[in-house]
């Protein structure tokens, strides 16, 4: 008799688990069009207009650092401070 319920729960979970897959999205049948890049592959620049977006990046990614080291800087100082403060009162 304890056989039926456990055959019950079987089949309930595997109920349960049936689901609609999603298709990959190379079964579907939607179509694509190509983008054109010609226009952008034509276009060229010069060296001195290489050099200074190389330039610009460099300056970028120097800030970038710079405000994250102080951010860190800001973050251990706050963790510091509510730490002493909780150290410090007596529950």
């Amino acid at each position: 008799m304890s056989f039926a319920g456990a055959a019950l729960s079987m089949i309930t979970s595997v109920r349960n688990n049936k689901r609609n897959r999603k298709k990959s999205l190379f079964d579907q049948d939607t179509k694509h069009e190509k983008g054109n890049f010609d226009e952008f592959l034509k276009k060229k620049t010069s060296s001195t207009q290489l050099t200074e977006l190389r330039k610009q990046i460099k300056r970028d990614k120097q800030k970038d650092r710079v405000k994250a080291f102080f951010l860190l800087i800001l973050i251990s100082i706050v963790m510091y401070s509510i730490f002493k403060l909780f150290s410090s009162v007596d529950f």
